[in-house]
């Protein structure tokens, strides 16, 4: 390994590939490859669907966050990566050599090899997804005929892609809308609780759910599930989770294919202390939640293990830290999720709101004038759409008294 000026390659710019990236100074060699121009605020794309917000809202550029940093931003896909020769290859074929990589490519749809998915459904991935998600949607409202949604998938994604369907459709008297979960309840990870209040809201609205009930196949406009049943579908929205990146066996940092990464505590692969794997493509001990303020505090301290290594300093352990999560559903509620413990108020999307402009904030730095002016016109907007209608709203402003602790 070289001595001077060690280079470090990041290979993905998200949540965990920015952070890290960002942790590093400009006296660091750092290079950062994604094939996309731009970041993207996943835990808020449900907002497209409705079109509270717009794409641009939740997208910054990547090179300008790198650039500021002192670092090098290749938009390019890195295609190989050959952690016994310290060498990363580019989708053109160009080799770059590293002393240290730190891997953050997340993962990819996951469609359980279900036949008709990628062709017949939506996927929940990306601004691009649930913008046209939203366009379909409102092409669907917009006419006379009665139409069908069908949501596969009973997690966050699921639930907040319900939610912004109610706040864009929810009086509508020609929707129906179908929820299938495989799952014996919804949000099967966080406390019971949120199963009974959510489907309690749903009475009022053409919601039907379905549990413990698996998708066998999808066609144009038909949905067969695990019941026997068959549902007409218009639009059919799939958020069946994250897979593992076929990328990470072919770079020897999964055991078997269809697996995450096996790493230590110090987010090292299992396999090769020169690699680091951060954000959702670690797989650690106990198992998280692939949320990203976990992906955040991972990009960080890999980066100061990078700097420890190469001075054969020791390494920190990864300590997960206990964030509550935010789940937002719609105009109808939204819920803080502590542990066990859960408050429940239409009041608490102001909060949600709070932990986005954080985010975009954190990579967008607003001490630079750029960083200002965006900062300024995100808050402008949010104003418009969602602080000046919860502020005129008595119902709203009620809600700030008046928690549910569930």
């Amino acid at each position: 390994m070289r001595t001077s000026s060690p280079h470090i390659v990041i290979v993905g710019a998200n949540f965990a590939g920015l952070a890290a990236a960002t942790s590093f100074g400009p006296q660091d060699n750092v290079t950062v490859f994604d094939q996309s121009a731009s970041f993207e605020c996943l835990p808020n794309i449900h907002e497209l669907v409705s079109g509270l917000k717009r794409s641009s809202d939740l997208q910054l550029s990547r090179e300008k966050i790198i650039a500021r940093s002192g670092h090098t931003f290749r938009q390019q896909k890195v295609a190989e990566l050959l952690p016994e020769k310290h060498q990363v290859i580019t989708d053109d074929g160009t080799p770059y050599i590293y002393d240290v990589c730190i891997v953050a490519v997340g993962g990819i749809n996951n469609t359980y090899g279900i036949p008709g998915v990628n062709r017949w459904s939506l996927p929940f991935k990306s601004c691009a997804d649930c913008a046209e998600i939203g366009r379909r949607l409102k092409n669907l409202a917009a006419g006379a005929q009665p139409f069908s949604i069908v949501i596969v998938g009973g997690g966050l994604e699921g639930i907040e892609s319900l939610g912004e369907i109610l706040r864009l459709c929810g009086r509508s008297q020609l929707m129906q809308v179908h929820l299938v979960n495989q799952a014996p309840r919804l949000i099967s990870e966080a406390p019971e609780v949120i199963d009974r209040d959510i489907k309690s809201l749903c009475h009022a609205y053409p919601i039907t759910f379905y549990n413990n009930t698996a998708v066998t196949q999808l066609k144009e406009n038909k949905v067969s599930l695990s019941n026997g049943l068959e549902l007409h579908t218009d639009l059919t929205i799939w958020t069946g989770g994250a897979a593992p990146s076929p990328f990470l066996y072919r770079s020897g940092l999964a055991a078997q294919s269809g697996q995450w990464a096996s790493v230590k505590p110090t987010l090292q692969s299992q396999f090769n202390n020169t690699v680091f794997v951060a954000g959702d493509a670690a797989m650690v001990e106990p198992p998280l939640s692939k949320q990203g303020y976990h992906a955040i505090d991972m990009g960080s301290l890999v980066a100061q293990n990078c700097k420890r290594l190469l001075k054969g300093r020791a390494m920190q352990e990864f300590k997960p830290s206990g964030k509550p999560t935010l789940l937002s559903f719609g105009d109808v509620m939204t819920y803080l999720i502590a542990g066990q413990t859960v408050f429940a108020s239409p009041a608490l999307a102001s909060m949600k709101e709070g932990v986005y402009h954080y985010i975009m904030a954190l990579f967008d730095r607003p001490s630079h004038t750029s960083g200002i002016i965006n900062l300024v016109q995100r808050s402008i907007r949010t104003t418009e759409k969602r602080i000046l209608p919860s502020v005129t709203s008595l119902k709203t402003m009620l809600g700030f008294a008046h928690v549910r602790i569930l």
